[in-house]
């Protein structure tokens, strides 16, 4: 390794340390605080019979606001590129839902939630799936359940995973959904 890389490596380690030197750590979910989660997901649809979406890549972005420690909202936007099947066609899903959030111990740097919400998947079909024939676009309304874990990284910054099964409205079908993203609080 040359002077020049090791410097480098220096500057570099001391910048990622950072975030965790300056603040202290926990989760610390406070009343008031507005909060910004992008994040990346799988999304499948595993129990919709012969006609359903393939499981594929979603990724988006929860905006909340807390209004004490243990309780919050989010707004949300997802979406993913996928097919329907039997027919193969591609379609684009964009998901907009809003979600209630139940914090157990907030004040602790390992914070488990409850998430319980509604929304709908509005679903946007391109091309044929025939050289001919296209499906017709709709939109989906769903009811959610979910659980998730937020680990505190600073006072601001907060690694988090989640998990939601979805019940769709107007089918017999379902969605789950399992990600990871990260929670900044402003």
């Amino acid at each position: 390794m040359t002077a020049s890389h090791s410097s480098k490596a220096v500057v570099l380690a001391v910048f990622a340390a950072l975030p965790f030197a300056s603040t202290p750590v926990a989760a610390q979910n406070e009343e008031g605080q507005f909060t910004f989660s992008p994040f990346a997901a799988g999304q499948g649809f595993p129990f919709a019979g012969e006609s359903h979406y393939d499981a594929d890549f979603n990724w988006g972005i929860r905006a909340g606001y807390n209004f004490n420690s243990r309780l919050g909202v989010e707004l949300i936007f997802g979406t993913n590129k996928t097919v329907r099947d039997p027919e193969a066609q591609r379609c684009d899903i964009n998901q907009y839902g809003a979600d209630v959030l139940y914090f157990f111990r907030p004040e602790e740097k390992l914070v488990p939630f409850l998430v319980a919400g509604l929304g709908a998947l509005d679903v946007n079909f391109s091309g044929t799936y025939d050289g001919v024939n296209s499906l017709s676009d709709e939109t989906i309304p769903y009811v959610e359940v979910g659980v998730g874990l937020e680990y505190g990284v600073t006072s601001w910054l907060g690694l988090r995973a989640d998990f939601r099964e979805s019940v769709l409205l107007n089918s017999d079908g379902q969605a789950m959904q399992g990600g990871v993203g990260f929670r900044l609080k402003l």
